[in-house]
């Protein structure tokens, strides 16, 4: 079985080592990069011993999508399709898997009838690690192919899982997982640390490439859990000894900014991380638990989040209803739904679409999630004494156009906004409630004055998030007698009923799941003279409903059924996250 050819630890093989790839010179003038960026990535070069491409793309001085191109064309060796990836390791009693982790190189197939072997590599002039494996496998005949380092290392990890990088982090690969640092001097420190510093590196990269939201690090009697949240849903990961949790958790706590002698009491903090050439922030909560600490990681990835209504899934004449209630020059405009339903995101695509440097915009947020050069965001600090409300009075002297309110919590925070939008500020907020017509009796259940709510508001939307069927393996599918009867009680009309809908299956595009990505099921209304009596003189909240529905609104299950017809989404992701919203007849759906 071969092994590793040179021991990174000896100076003189570290040098073959790194004569033995495409040189940082070579590199660079192809992608025109910077002298500051040469010198330094030469200076890390030096102090770790990685190659050029495992430097600037663990640096974050460029992706490891655009080496890999560059390489690509460079020496013509063609990219690696999805679907030539194994399911299962190829050749796995003769090639080591510590050998492929720390030349970062896959196997991808074996052709017994030419006598043929094809490897995906991160750099085709790694000549010391393909020299050593076509010697191991003659004779066949090594065809050359590319992926980029994250896919290379994420292919590794779903052929030989975690314990395969625990194995190769002491000796043999010591310093190549290490995806957290922003210059030479902490490159150079990390490499000498212990493994745990690569491990969390790792999972959060692995998070990262998976586009999760979280990830959970839980402490138990016998392990230490974890678990990353993708389009909504929990997915577990391989669990951790007792041993690793403690100093797992230490180490976020130091990158976040936290207390590491405190267990006791619940902290909360934030971090930059560099990730694939991006930056990326990352919000870090622990909790005291019965077995330890319980950690949050929430990733704030800006590249993987569109702020764009139609990626969103908000088109049609719920996406016309809300950008006109966002192009008001005053007047409050609320989004409701549960926690996890997109909310804020919707506000940011709101935000994305009308700022503008002639308008002066003031949000107040717990937390911010993304920041705008624009916009002028303010976090809440109850301990500095910076709340929803006091931030609002304060808003009110700054001669502000346009305020967004993270959440309406309280009566203060609900009738400084509505006394904003009085006085001829636009007010975008959100408020938890199930439906659209819900959001107006909760603001008076809050203690606005209906005649004042009735006066300022512009309209209302709800929504929530379901997850997106898989492209690649969505197929056309009819509705379960259980389906049916469930839509038609719920008033869906039964030409609905009687359309092909979708499911998927799984693939390799999905992590055979089905699913990949998430969407908006969304319903909207403007506020009209009728909407403003019945609000007014405090009628129903049916009589509302039944005004709004009559008037043209598309429930956000009627919104969900239609887009599970078209493929989109399927019809359970429909019914589990709108059916307890749907209200009213929805005849035509």
């Amino acid at each position: 079985m071969i092994e590793f050819d040179y021991d990174l630890d000896d100076d003189d093989d570290l040098g073959e080592a790194k004569k033995a790839s495409t040189p940082l010179e070579t590199i660079s003038s192809a992608l025109n990069l910077s002298e500051f960026v040469i010198a330094r990535a030469n200076e890390a070069i030096a102090a770790s011993g990685q190659s050029a491409i495992v430097v600037l793309t663990k640096l974050g001085m460029v992706s490891d999508q655009d080496v890999a191109h560059c390489l690509a064309q460079m020496h013509n060796v063609p990219f690696a399709a999805p679907e030539e990836q194994p399911s299962s390791p190829v050749l796995h009693d003769e090639i080591s898997p510590i050998f492929l982790v720390g030349n970062l190189i896959v196997p991808l197939s074996v052709n017994d009838n030419d006598n043929e072997l094809t490897i995906a590599v991160a750099d085709p002039m790694n000549e010391v690690a393909i020299d050593a494996l076509s010697y191991a496998v003659h004779p066949k005949t090594i065809l050359l192919k590319i992926l980029p380092i994250s896919e290379i290392e994420k292919v590794l990890r779903s052929l030989y899982g975690e314990t395969l990088f625990e194995e190769g982090t002491d000796s043999q690969i010591s310093g190549r997982q290490t995806f957290l640092h922003s210059d030479a001097e902490t490159l150079k420190n990390l490499a000498r640390e212990e493994p745990i510093i690569r491990l969390l590196d790792r999972l959060l990269s692995e998070a990262i490439d998976a586009k999760a939201t979280d990830v959970h690090i839980e402490s138990k009697a016998n392990a230490v859990s974890l678990r990353m949240r993708v389009d909504g849903k929990l997915r577990p990961l391989p669990s951790l000894s007792v041993e690793n949790g403690p100093p797992l958790i230490s180490r976020l706590k130091i990158l976040a900014d936290l207390d590491v002698a405190n267990s006791r009491s619940p902290q909360d903090g934030r971090a930059s991380i560099t990730n694939r050439g991006r930056s990326i922030d990352i919000r870090v909560s622990t909790v005291p638990a019965a077995f330890g600490e319980s950690v949050a990681v929430r990733i704030l990835d800006r590249a993987a989040v569109s702020l764009n209504f139609d990626d969103l899934g908000i088109v049609g004449d719920a996406k016309n209803t809300l950008v006109s209630l966002i192009r008001r020059s005053y007047g409050l405009t609320i989004i409701t739904g549960p926690t996890g339903s997109g909310k804020t995101t919707t506000l940011y695509a709101a935000l994305n679409l009308i700022r503008d440097s002639k308008l002066k915009i003031l949000t107040i947020e717990d937390p911010i999630e993304f920041r705008f050069e624009e916009v002028n965001q303010v976090q809440v600090n109850n301990a500095a004494g910076v709340s929803f409300a006091s931030a609002l009075r304060a808003f009110l002297r700054q001669d502000p156009d346009i305020i967004l309110i993270g959440e309406i919590r309280d009566t203060e925070t609900a009738q400084i906004a509505v006394q904003a939008a009085l006085t001829g500020h636009l007010v975008l907020a959100t408020l938890h409630t199930n439906d659209a017509a819900s959001g107006t009796s909760r603001l008076i259940d809050m203690g606005v004055e209906p005649y004042l709510l009735a006066t300022v508001l512009n309209g209302v939307a709800a929504q929530r998030l379901v997850r997106r069927l898989c492209p690649n393996c969505a197929h056309e599918t009819s509705l379960s007698q259980s389906q049916s009867r469930i839509l038609s009680g719920h008033g869906v009309d039964e030409n609905w009923l009687n359309k092909p809908f979708y499911s998927a299956e799984g693939c390799v595009e999905c992590g055979s799941t089905g699913f990949k990505g998430r969407l908006a099921l969304i319903e909207a209304f403007e506020a009209d003279d009728e909407v403003r009596k019945i609000i007014h003189d405090l009628n129903s909240l049916e009589d509302l409903r039944s005004h709004i529905h009559n008037k043209g609104m598309k429930s956000i299950l009627q919104d969900g059924v239609k887009k599970a017809a078209a493929g989109i989404t399927s019809i359970d992701e429909v019914i589990t996250a709108a059916i307890s919203t749907a209200s009213g007849a929805i005849e035509g759906a």
